[in-house]
């Protein structure tokens, strides 16, 4: 994907006023620190509206699981109409607040981008003019209310340099046909790989039709033929 497919905005606003209400339903004993704390410094804490076990402290966002509403979800109502914008299946859903004067270091969450299937879209609720968000070395600009696809497989960073909490909700979910009109709306272009996936390439292919036929089934050897059939192709 091209940088500037990294960072999409969304043909999507949602109220602040609501989003704020919903925010401040959190109780300060269901925000947790991030486990991963090498990957800040300061504060970086996260609540759970969704979670593999129903816990609001439960913030890793793990793909392909089954999710669970969490009490947080069912006690703000508004926050569950926005979910229920996305018509496509979800999974993690979080608030994510970096504290004051704190630094999420440069990182990337290997699967979460479009390419995977798989979209991390940002809403902010609270930010400040010293918040900077990094994606693939250039800085973006998110507006509370609104809502942004985020290549969270591209590296990135969050630098919040003022005195109050950048919060945002994210949500993650799955690119279905409904998501990828969505995307195309928005201006993006989604790629074309000449095997299907950006996981082949001319590199490879040997070595993938090799296994698929030493599995010598009559999927495998169907699969290896399509390859096959496949390397002569040039796709721009």
């Amino acid at each position: 994907m091209s940088k500037n497919q990294s960072f999409l905005k969304l043909p999507f606003e949602f109220d602040v006023a609501t989003l704020m209400h919903d925010l401040a339903l959190v109780p300060l004993d269901a925000w947790t620190n991030h486990p991963n704390t090498k990957a800040y410094s300061g504060s970086w804490l996260a609540t759970s509206l969704t979670s593999t076990n129903g816990d609001t402290k439960e913030i890793v966002a793990i793909e392909n699981q089954k999710y669970q509403d969490t009490p947080l979800l069912k006690k703000t109502i508004y926050i569950k109409s926005v979910i229920n914008t996305f018509q496509t299946k979800i999974e993690a859903v979080r608030f994510m607040k970096l504290g004051a004067n704190s630094i999420i270091k440069e990182h990337t969450d290997r699967g979460s981008c479009f390419d995977d299937g798989y979209a991390r879209i940002h809403i902010p609720i609270t930010t400040n003019s010293d918040v900077a968000f990094i994606l693939n070395g250039i800085k973006t600009k998110m507006d509370i209310g609104k809502c942004y696809y985020i290549d969270a497989d591209a590296p990135h960073s969050v630098v919040n340099l003022g005195h109050s909490d950048r919060v945002h909700l994210l949500i993650d979910c799955h690119i279905n046909e409904w998501m990828k009109d969505i995307f195309k709306k928005a201006g993006f272009i989604e790629t074309a790989y000449k095997y299907g996936s950006k996981d082949v390439t001319d590199e490879n292919i040997d070595d993938i039709i090799a296994s698929f036929q030493a599995m010598n089934t009559e999927v495998s050897l169907k699969m290896a033929q399509e390859l096959e059939d496949k390397k002569d192709l040039n796709v721009s």
